[in-house]
């Protein structure tokens, strides 16, 4: 993947077309226009109420369980009424929804006490009904109690008490307060509750059925949407009066508008023709310094997901590199060396296959690709669900990596966190340069990086020799020359610039601290395989067990586990997989701060319906 390179169009044309040329970009797709007040930064084009209400009513039908056949060419649609039936759907199923919650919680409340009925209103004086929860472990203060009272359920823990009394007794009367169940017996909350549901399911059913108007609400919007964008751009346009003289001196006045945008290099050429055949003028030139482009990644085949990827956290700024390759890869080992099963792996590429149809085209190939790798690895480490391959099997051969050699473990974690942030350091002085203030300190901590690991495991590999801690001091060396761009013209500027190649030599205590992060790849890979292993001996004790249920419970403890597990392994491996890429990468890549190229262009689902 890599950034596309962009020029910056100044385009110009009469002003009484100005609105077919805009419309005609529109219809190209390929401009980035940049706004009058904000140039270096992304469009921010407020919805107007009618199209949040739209947004709204679709994402709302869009959630439907079992929706009716969409109506692709419905007759008399009225747009307004059909998004407000919508919404007001919306707000009824969530009433009747709280309603039909409060009912269960009222009914869970009454179930232990039966079904019975209040006394009536003429009662009320002499005699009212009390309800108390009451311990088991508190069953002898009912002895000493001089009111009229009756247990009327009971469960293993509790007594459901009812206490006869004129008036609300003392709160210290029992250990317990006293429950409120309202005033309706349980027969009638029961009935109230089927009422409810089958309210709920009328209104599903009118969801269901306002589904079919889907297709057109999504178009109408987008049609509203793209007024709005073709209003935005004509409002950064500029006009400006052209004067010329005619061949008998008389001077004419021509009203021309101007527009400013970004395009690809690629797209010059289609831009050219497009302005042969419409009638307008353009300038492509450099971006100037102080300008900032906006970033448009270039997918290479195979890696197109990289980009999302890389904007869960932010874009590349345009003049630096992109990550976007090695966000996928990175991410990919870390997730697997985290998972660290391969039992689980193909549970998850299982589960994989069978959304595959349903899931976008780039994210099922980054998944496919993860979960290979996972696959992978949980192969070298030998682990599937927690268990071992047989001993001599093909499976056991395969098993290279021994996940309880801590050493190795840990020395591995190290050399992996070594080696992403010399990567980093690589990317960034190749990106610049042309800077010796950028290149030459990327290569002193490539050196400072490379001559630690050699006095690691200097008793192994170079004992005998200074040739670590040589590169070490050249590599802090050139940290202290190179770590400013401060003039040199006397002591004071000298003592000056020193200082800064100080204050840059303390980034060896985060360097330290970026490299000893990586251990969290060791460390939770292990907690996976240890809470396995644990799941499996719990499960194994419950089958050993002489109980009936050894068997039921021994397999739920495995299930469980396991799933609690697999649950712990994947969040682990994503969070950290990114974390390790976005924080400890991207502090020695530098990759920059970008924000998206956005085209000014015709929605795909109206281009569609244009094309049909």
């Amino acid at each position: 993947m890599s950034i596309v390179r962009l020029k910056k169009i100044t385009l110009a044309g009469r002003e009484q077309d100005k609105h077919h040329i805009v419309s005609c970009l529109q219809q190209f797709g390929e401009l980035h226009i940049i706004d009058k007040d904000k140039p270096n930064s992304a469009h921010e084009i407020e919805l107007s109420p009618k199209a949040q209400k739209a947004y709204h009513a679709i994402h709302f039908l869009e959630g439907t369980l079992n929706p009716r056949r969409a109506l692709k060419h419905a007759r008399h649609f009225d747009f307004d009424r059909v998004v407000d039936e919508v919404l007001s759907l919306k707000d009824q199923i969530r009433d009747v929804g709280d309603r039909l919650d409060e009912l269960n919680n009222r009914i869970r409340l009454m179930r232990p006490w039966g079904d019975f009925s209040f006394p009536p209103d003429s009662y009320v004086d002499h005699f009212r009904f009390w309800f108390y929860r009451l311990p088991v472990k508190n069953r002898a203060v009912l002895d000493q109690l001089q009111l009229p009272w009756k247990v009327v359920g009971r469960s293993h823990q509790e007594l459901y008490l009812v206490v006869i009394c004129a008036d609300e007794p003392d709160a210290q009367l029992l250990p317990v307060a006293r429950e409120h169940l309202g005033s309706l017996p349980l027969n009638t909350l029961l009935e109230n509750r089927e009422h409810t549901e089958l309210r709920l399911e009328e209104l599903q059913v009118r969801r269901q059925q306002l589904c079919r108007y889907l297709p057109q609400l999504q178009r109408d919007l987008d049609k509203a949407n793209n007024r709005a964008l073709f209003n935005y751009v004509l409002a950064q346009s500029e006009d400006l009066a052209e004067q010329q003289t005619d061949s008998h001196s008389s001077v004419l006045r021509h009203q021309v508008f101007v527009l400013k945008a970004w395009l690809p290099v690629s797209q010059l050429k289609q831009l050219q023709q497009l302005s042969s055949q419409q009638g307008f003028a353009f300038v492509a030139e450099d971006p100037a310094d102080q300008e900032c482009p906006p970033t448009l990644l270039k997918p290479v085949p195979g890696f197109g997901a990289g980009a999302n990827l890389a904007a869960v956290y932010q874009l590349p700024d345009y003049r630096s590199w992109d990550p976007s390759v090695h966000l996928y890869l990175s991410f990919a080992l870390f997730f697997s060396m985290i998972l660290s099963d391969a039992g689980y792996a193909a549970l998850l590429a299982g589960g994989l296959a069978l959304k595959w149809r349903s899931i976008g085209k780039d994210l099922r190939e980054m998944l496919r690709f993860i979960l290979s790798a996972a696959a992978i690895w949980g192969v070298m480490v030998g682990s599937y669900f927690g268990y071992e391959a047989p001993p001599g099997s093909l499976l056991a051969s395969l098993k290279v990596v021994d996940l309880n050699d801590y050493d190795a473990m840990m020395t591995l974690s190290v050399m992996i966190g070594v080696i992403h942030i010399v990567i980093a350091n690589i990317t960034m002085g190749w990106n610049y340069r042309d800077q010796k203030q950028k290149w030459i300190p990327a290569l002193g901590w490539i050196g400072i990086c490379i001559s630690g690991c050699l006095i690691w495991l200097q008793p192994a590999i170079v004992q005998g020799n200074y040739l670590a801690q040589s590169l070490a001091g050249i590599s802090a060396l050139a940290l202290l020359s190179f770590a400013s761009d401060r003039p040199v013209t006397g002591i004071k500027s000298a003592l000056l610039r020193l200082s800064d190649g100080l204050l840059k030599l303390t980034g060896l205590s985060k360097l330290f601290g970026d490299v000893l992060s990586y251990m969290r790849l060791f460390a939770l890979g292990l907690a996976s395989a240890s809470l396995a292993l644990t799941f499996n001996g719990l499960a194994q004790d419950a089958y050993a067990s002489d109980s009936g249920l050894g068997l039921v419970t021994g397999t739920l403890i495995f299930l469980a586990g396991h799933i609690i597990n697999l649950a712990l392994g994947i969040m682990s491996g994503v969070v950290h997989g990114l974390r390790l890429n976005f924080i400890e990468f991207y502090n020695w890549g530098e990759p920059g701060e970008g924000y998206a190229y956005s085209r000014f262009a015709l929605s795909d689902r109206l281009k569609e319906t244009e094309d049909e």
